[in-house]
């Protein structure tokens, strides 16, 4: 009878088992060290991009907006405002008072005009400490500018305008309807709207109430109050103040070989752009954020965790042209920057930006990313022009 050799039984010893969980336990140690550093790398750079994109892009639509400040107003690019007898300021978009820094002023002074460019330093909430900056711009708007007006109602508070585009050549596709729907021009007027009606040297702003067909409608009551009328038409800065200085239109044009023949003097109205920028800490107080808004409508965020928004102004006024003006009041008088002059927006041919911005979120290092952008734009409508105001 033979017998079976006996073996030991398959498998690993508990030694050897010990040994390679301690070797697993490494890689893995290994791969996860490398998954949680790929996934901090992965935050920051998110974050980073995040706020770069965030700088960039406000500050790219800050800049459109003050190239286009001044283009296409009247010389000295000011438009005449309600003022002399029985007028009130009208209302000037921006923050209140907060704390320490003042907040805009209820209203824009009573004053002759109202200027391409109003300054408002240290008026913003305070960040970190230090209060930010207001700026509010005008333009004309490319899209309704310089439209021939046939009529002005006798109490100034509507007027008409002709069919016929700047070039006054009929039919070649830029013909005035400001109502039709859709928009085929891009040229609708519609309530809210800021316009400026202007003839020779005088000029008047005014805010639609209403639109019918061609006639356009201005009445008292207007969000910023610019609608200010008075019949002895003492009130200088109004539309019936402009048609009693001129009182008529001329005739309805004539058309020929189609091309309309208007007499020098015609009236014309052209859509104005009011931008305002400030800073908004009250919404979102942890996260202040930088408001854009047109006219009298509701602001719009374009920037967010915001840290700064501070401007400076270079000034040419044909004697010692200074650079890097605050314009804070005493900039206005013949103590300041301008001294021995007194500074003024008139003034104003370059605007200097400093924006800063941070993550909303702690890095992995515990701390936040911050990024701040400077620019300096020449405002182009004003550069070369009127230099000397």
């Amino acid at each position: 009878m033979t017998s079976r050799s006996s073996r030991p039984d398959a498998g690993f010893s508990l030694p050897e088992l010990m040994i390679s969980m301690g070797i697993m336990l490494v890689i893995l140690a290994g791969t996860f060290q490398a998954m949680t550093t790929a996934m901090k790398a992965e935050q920051t750079a998110s974050a980073i991009t995040t706020v770069n994109n965030n700088l960039r892009s406000s500050m790219d639509l800050l800049t459109r907006d003050l190239l286009q400040v001044g283009q296409g107003m009247p010389v000295g690019r000011v438009i005449g405002i309600p003022n002399g007898g029985g007028a009130t300021g009208i209302l000037r978009p921006g923050p209140v008072a907060t704390g320490a820094c003042a907040g805009v002023p209820a209203r824009f002074p009573v004053a002759a005009n109202l200027t391409a460019v109003t300054v408002g330093p240290n008026l913003g909430p305070p960040i970190n400490g230090v209060c930010t900056d207001v700026i509010t711009t005008l333009a004309f708007d490319g899209a309704f500018d310089g439209v021939f007006v046939s009529s002005v109602a006798a109490n100034g508070q509507s007027l008409t305008v002709y069919p016929y585009g700047p070039d006054k050549i009929v039919g070649n596709g830029d013909d005035v309807n400001i109502s039709d729907a859709p928009d085929v021009a891009g040229d609708n007027v519609r309530v809210g709207d800021l316009l400026a009606v202007v003839k020779g040297s005088a000029s008047a702003l005014v805010a639609v109430t209403a639109v019918a067909g061609n006639t356009i409608t201005f009445n008292p009551g207007d969000a910023l109050g610019i609608n200010q009328f008075d019949t002895t038409r003492v009130m200088a800065g109004t539309t019936n103040r402009v048609k009693f200085l001129a009182p008529s239109d001329p005739d309805a044009p004539t058309v020929t070989g189609g091309i309309v023949r208007i007499l020098a003097g015609q009236s014309t109205v052209s859509r104005v752009r009011m931008v305002t920028y400030w800073v908004d800490t009250t919404t979102t107080p942890a996260s202040p954020r930088l408001m854009r808004q047109i006219g009298s409508a509701a602001p719009n965020a374009v920037a967010f965790e915001l840290e700064a928004f501070a401007l400076s102004y270079d000034i040419a006024n044909g004697v010692n042209n200074r650079a890097i003006v605050r314009m804070v009041d005493a900039d206005l008088t013949t103590a300041g920057a301008c001294a021995p002059l007194v500074c003024s927006p008139n003034q104003i041919r370059k605007v200097n930006a400093t924006l800063a911005i941070r993550s909303d979120k702690k890095m992995s290092t515990g701390g936040y990313y911050h990024n701040t952008l400077f620019t300096q734009v020449a405002l182009r409508n004003l550069a070369f022009v009127d230099r000397y105001e």
